[in-house]
């Protein structure tokens, strides 16, 4: 005996793809209305009238659908149940062969295992081949077809202690961070400090450690002290660095801050960054990573380093790309919860590889944690080819989805 599925016409071809590998357990029927939050239970009954309940052990209906499926059950003398209120949940509710409820949505009786579900589609992106290029560093593979990877800046390193500086490294790691990013302080060259961050950091961590300065006796320091990536190469330095180690990664950027070069239109800032990703290429870096340079809102404009990166990511549609989010919220005297959550869409939509934040002020405080929860959700969104929303990961903290009636 199978299972009855209901559904609306606009869901239909969408369901019967996900419902193909269970073709000899499950039944679809299109209903004649167009969306299924439409769907009332007496309309099912009407619809069912003649139906032949012989051949099915059960029905389910919509998610969406308001009520209880009780009627339906009395009517037709068949178990009924509310299935997900997203078609994309539906291979799962078969799968796991969950106890259905008459009056919740499937899916969220699956919030719970949804965590489980996450693990599992990331273990099986990982151990698959992807369809395009990426970038091995330690464990981690960057590149658009996995999910974002979180770079933690400590932010002005050089006037930390080694203490300091390993505890905030660990509780970001702790929150969520995936890799370490030691920012030097500008205008100052302190080569000498850093070397010694760089070794303490890479002794006592075992993650990727990126160094962020633009002075060529800093990056070469840290280089041999054993920094994994380096930010930023562009026109100004990009010669004084040919003889680095090629097994590193380098993150090209579009200026050439030795002369004071920095392009404002995205069509400028896109053509510098093209010709200096390929002067990389010509001395031999091939593990690149590209920061279009992501800008605080309204001055300089937000919108308008984000057409940076829509544009180049048209161009070269395969390029790892860095997204600098702390820009964002430490430059807007807002909750980080929610602009860290949009940031997580934006990343996502873009096939970001790589997002540099901190928790630098006080009003970015948990930052980290937001970002990864954020990540999550935006990337399981995007698998499920659906909102962020409904999801066993969200950003909900001072605000509820439930309404309570006092």
């Amino acid at each position: 005996m199978s299972i009855l599925i209901l559904t609306g016409v606009m869901a239909y071809e969408i369901l019967e793809e996900y419902i193909t590998p269970f073709a000899n357990s499950v039944k679809l029927m299109k209903l004649p209305i167009s969306i299924a939050a439409f769907i009332t239970p007496q309309f099912v009954i009407n619809q069912l009238k003649k139906i032949d309940f012989s051949p099915y052990k059960s029905i389910i209906v919509p998610g969406l659908m308001q009520g209880s499926t009780q009627s339906i059950e009395d009517v037709f003398n068949i178990p009924t149940f509310k299935g997900p209120r997203y078609a994309s949940d539906i291979p799962l509710i078969l799968e796991e062969n969950l106890q259905l409820s008459k009056t919740i949505p499937a899916d969220k009786l699956l919030l719970n295992r949804g965590f489980e579900e996450y693990d599992k589609i990331i273990s099986k992106i990982t151990e698959t081949t992807p369809p395009h290029p990426f970038i091995r560093v330690k464990s981690y593979r960057i590149g658009i077809d996995y999910p974002p990877y979180i770079l933690a800046e400590i932010v002005d390193a050089p006037k930390l202690s080694l203490q300091k500086i390993i505890s905030k490294s660990q509780y970001f790691l702790k929150n969520g961070a995936h890799m370490i990013d030691i920012g030097a302080m500008v205008g100052q060259n302190n080569a000498k400090i850093i070397g010694k961050i760089i070794e303490e950091v890479k002794s006592k961590l075992k993650v990727p450690i990126s160094i962020d300065s633009m002075l060529p006796e800093e990056i070469e320091v840290a280089v041999d002290a054993g920094a994994d990536v380096i930010l930023s190469l562009d026109a100004g330095n990009m010669k004084d660095l040919k003889n680095l180690p090629k097994d590193r990664i380098v993150t090209i950027i579009p200026t050439n801050v030795k002369e004071g070069i920095f392009p404002k239109s995205p069509n400028e800032r896109i053509k510098l960054l093209l010709e200096n990703i390929n002067n990389a290429k010509k001395l031999g870096f091939d593990r690149i990573l590209v920061d279009p340079l992501l800008e605080s809102p309204i001055t300089p404009g937000l919108t308008k380093s984000l057409e940076t990166f829509i544009q180049f990511r048209k161009k070269e549609p395969h390029i790892p790309l860095l997204f600098g989010g702390g820009n964002i919220s430490e430059l807007i005297d807002a909750d980080s919860i929610g602009v860290n959550a949009l940031l997580a869409c934006i990343a996502v939509e873009l096939g970001i590889s790589v997002i540099l934040t901190t928790e630098y002020s006080n009003k970015t405080r948990n930052s980290i944690n937001e970002l990864s929860i954020g990540l999550k959700m935006a990337f399981l969104a995007n698998y499920k080819k659906r909102p962020p929303t409904g999801l066993p990961f969200h950003l909900l903290r001072a605000k509820s989805k439930k309404r309570y009636d006092h």
